[in-house]
C-alpha cells in the first residue's frame, strides 16, 4: 500500500504520456516520474547499478531530487525533463537503434555485392565524429544525406536499387514536414 509522500517511478518502456495518464487514474495523490532504462543487450544487470545515462521525466523537482538518489555514487550524464519526454525519448532511441542495425545489414549486403571490406567500412562510418549527433531534421541536410543513395545506384549496378528507391521515396515523403522545421 503507498503512504502519504510516496512516489511512483515508471521503470517500463511505454507509449508516451502513460505517467501522466497514471497520476491521473490515482487523483494526482502521488507524483508519478518516468525513468526508462537504457539496458544494452549482454550487461543488464550490470547497467542498472551503473547507468551509461539517466533520463529522468518528472513534474516535480522533488520527485526527482529523490530519485536521483538512488544514483549516488555514479556518474553517467542526467537529463531531467517532463515525463511525456522521457517516455518518448526512450522509444526514440529504441527505434534509433533498429534503424542503425537495418542500416549496418544494408551496408553489409552492399559491401558484399560491390567486394568491400564491411568491416573496414562499419569501422569508420561508426567513428565518433559520425555516430554521436544526430541532425536537425531541414531540408538542407536531408538533401545533403540523400546524395549517396542517389549515386551508389547509379555507379554500380550490383548495388541493390531498390532498397535505395524505397529509402529515397520514404524521405521524399517527409521532405515537405521538414521544411516546416
Amino acid at each position: 500500500m503507498l503512504s502519504t509522500g510516496s512516489r511512483i517511478v515508471l521503470r517500463s518502456t511505454v507509449p508516451p504520456g502513460t505517467a501522466r495518464r497514471v497520476a491521473a487514474e490515482l487523483n494526482e495523490r502521488f507524483p508519478v516520474a518516468s525513468l526508462p532504462e537504457f539496458l544494452r543487450e549482454g550487461s543488464a544487470v550490470a547497467d542498472v547499478g551503473d547507468p551509461d545515462r539517466i533520463v529522468l521525466g518528472a513534474d516535480e523537482a522533488a520527485t526527482a531530487r529523490e530519485v536521483l538518489t538512488l544514483y549516488a555514487g555514479t556518474s553517467p550524464p542526467v537529463v531531467v525533463t517532463d515525463p511525456t519526454s522521457a517516455e518518448l525519448t526512450k522509444l526514440a532511441a529504441n527505434a534509433f537503434l533498429a534503424m542503425k542495425t537495418s542500416y549496418a545489414h544494408m551496408v553489409a549486403e552492399l559491401a558484399e555485392r560491390v567486394g568491400a571490406d564491411y568491416p573496414a567500412v562499419r569501422s569508420w562510418t561508426s567513428a565518433p565524429v559520425t555516430s554521436t549527433q544526430i541532425s536537425r531534421p531541414t531540408v538542407s541536410t536531408a538533401i545533403c544525406r540523400l546524395r549517396p543513395l542517389i549515386f551508389l545506384p547509379a555507379s554500380n549496378p550490383r548495388v541493390p536499387a531498390p532498397t535505395v528507391s524505397a529509402a529515397l521515396t520514404e524521405a521524399e515523403s517527409m521532405t515537405p514536414a521538414l521544411g516546416a522545421a
